[in-house]
C-alpha cells in the first residue's frame, strides 16, 4: 500500500548548525528518533502532516516545506539504518525499523 502511492515528507531547510542547505539534486528531510533508532517522517495525506506541523511548530524550522514522493522511490532511497515513521501523532501512526525495505542483491 505505501509503496503504490505518494507520501509528504517534511523537508528540512537548514543543517544541524542552522545553515542553509544547498546541495542541488538531494533531498535532506525531517527525521525522529525513536528508542535510539532513526525514521524518516512521513504522511499518507496532507491532514496528517498538517496536524503534525502545528502540534510540533515549536521543535521545527519555521519553514519546512512538505514534498510529496512515491512510495517507491522514498523506501528505495532509504538507508538500511533509517526506518520510516507514518503518520506520527495520529492513530493511524505505523513505525516500519531500519532495514524493512533494504533489498538484497
Amino acid at each position: 500500500l505505501l509503496r503504490g502511492n505518494e507520501l509528504i515528507v517534511l523537508q528540512q531547510t537548514t543543517d544541524e548548525n542552522g545553515e542553509p542547505l544547498e546541495e542541488e539534486g538531494d533531498l535532506s528531510v525531517v527525521l525522529a528518533e525513536l528508542d535510539d533508532e532513526v525514521a524518516v517522517i512521513s504522511f499518507t495525506d496532507i491532514h496528517f502532516a498538517e496536524k503534525f506541523t502545528e502540534v510540533f511548530a515549536d521543535k521545527m524550522e519555521e519553514d519546512s516545506p512538505q514534498i510529496v514522493v512515491t512510495g517507491d522511490s522514498l523506501m528505495d532511497g532509504l538507508p538500511n539504518e533509517c526506518g520510516l515513521l507514518v503518520n506520527p501523532g495520529s492513530e493511524q501512526e505505523c513505525f516500519f525499523p531500519p532495514g524493512t525495505f533494504a533489498t538484497t542483491e
